[in-house]
C-alpha cells in the first residue's frame, strides 16, 4: 500500500488543491508549526516514522515524498518500486529535468529501502539540497534510482518563500 507524504507550512491554497487532487489516495500531511527555517526532510522522516512504527495503524510498503505544490497529470505514475524519481517532467522546469541526478519534487521510496538508508538527513534547514543528499545516500548504498517521465503541474508560489539556509548553500559549493 502507498502513502503520499507532504510537508506543509503556510500554503493553505496549495494544500487544499493537493488534498482535492489526491482525494482518492492515502495522503498524510505533516506540518511544521515553529518559525524556524523549514525542514522538509525532517518532516518526511517524522511522517515515515509515524507510519512505520505503528503510531498510525497501516500496512504501507511505499512512501511518496511530495511537495505540496506538485500535482500529477496521471496518477498511474505511482506504481510501486524500490526507488523512483517521479516528477521527471514538471511545469516549473519546462517539463525537463534541471540536471541528470535531480531527485526533488516527488520521489517514491519503498519502506524497506527508506529504513536501510536511515531516511533523509535532518541537517537541511530552509530550501534546497536535502534531495541531492538523499540521492547520493541511495546510490552510495547500492540502490538504483528509476527515473520516470511523470508530468506534474507545479503550483505557482513566491520564489521569496525559498529561504536558503547558509549551511545548505555551503554544501552546494563543496
Amino acid at each position: 500500500m502507498l502513502a503520499i507524504i507532504t510537508p506543509y507550512r503556510h500554503r493553505s491554497a496549495h494544500l487544499q488543491r493537493f488534498l482535492t487532487h489526491y482525494k482518492d489516495m492515502q495522503v498524510f500531511v505533516i506540518e511544521q508549526a515553529d518559525n524556524k527555517h523549514f525542514n522538509r526532510a525532517k518532516l518526511f522522516n517524522v511522517a515515515a516514522d509515524l507510519l512505520t512504527n505503528g503510531v498510525i495503524p497501516n500496512e504501507f510498503t511505499h512512501f511518496v515524498f511530495s511537495d505540496v505544490d506538485m500535482l500529477a497529470d496521471d496518477k498511474s505514475i505511482f506504481t510501486p518500486c524500490d526507488v523512483a524519481h517521479l516528477a521527471g517532467q514538471a511545469s516549473q522546469f519546462r517539463y525537463k529535468l534541471p540536471y541528470p541526478t535531480f531527485f526533488g519534487g516527488v520521489a517514491m521510496i519503498s519502506k524497506e529501502v527508506f529504513l536501510k538508508v536511515d531516511g533523509f538527513s535532518n541537517d537541511f534547514w530552509g530550501w534546497g539540497s536535502e534531495d541531492d543528499e538523499m540521492y547520493n545516500n541511495l546510490v552510495n548504498n547500492g540502490f538504483q534510482v528509476e527515473y520516470r517521465a511523470g508530468r506534474f503541474k507545479s503550483l505557482v508560489h513566491n520564489p521569496a518563500d525559498r529561504s536558503h539556509h547558509p549551511k545548505n548553500i555551503l554544501r552546494n559549493l563543496a
